[in-house]
């Protein structure tokens, strides 16, 4: 399940990953707009006879409002070996963090996650790397000249706040370019 991105903010998103890999060392390449999301729960590989369960647990999303969601500092992930460089999103109000919690707890409940108490970092990845990338936050600049070669620092964007208002249930399909989503249901947030 995932948190569909307005297009304008997709595009911009996009727009500053393929400045910012310019910049990077090693092989990086910027994800192209279409493709960008925020994953609330991560489902895996299901059969497809459970796609009709899955979606009517997530159907609850309907009853959330629009989510307003800033733009934050660039980070590396995983921690351990990032290979991803991703976007912090903040939601001041906490509507993201709790329909993430709902969205979990139904999808646990219908037997489709086994754990819906993993920790909820909001992100959207816009940029992937071969081998492992920095493993420095982004924007954080080397403690000392030895620690540089592995610390490549990217500048945070300059990127306005925006209204997400969708949640979409999507289907990876693997690819030479890396995957592509393929909307198998959406729910429009629009909840009180």
């Amino acid at each position: 399940m995932a948190l569909a991105l307005p297009a304008a903010a997709a595009e911009r998103l996009a727009a500053w990953g393929r400045g910012v890999v310019r910049g990077l060392p090693g092989r990086a390449r910027a994800l192209p707009a279409d493709t960008l999301h925020m994953t609330l729960v991560f489902i895996g590989e299901r059969p497809a006879r459970e796609v009709d369960t899955i979606a009517a647990a997530c159907s609850i999303a309907s009853a959330w409002p629009r989510i307003s969601l800033s733009p934050g500092e660039p980070v590396w992930l995983p921690p351990r070996r990032p290979r991803v460089l991703a976007i912090e999103l903040s939601d001041p109000a906490g509507a993201l963090c709790a329909l993430q919690a709902a969205l979990a707890a139904r999808l646990a409940a219908a037997g489709v996650i086994s754990d819906a108490g993993r920790p909820f970092r909001p992100h959207v990845s816009v940029a992937r790397t071969r081998g492992t990338a920095p493993r420095r936050p982004a924007r954080r600049p080397p403690a000392d000249a030895a620690s540089e070669s592995r610390a490549a620092t990217v500048p945070a964007p300059a990127l306005e706040p925006f209204e997400a208002d969708a949640v979409a249930l999507l289907r990876s399909l693997p690819g030479a370019g890396g995957p592509r989503y393929l909307p198998l249901a959406t729910f429009a947030l629009t909840g009180p």
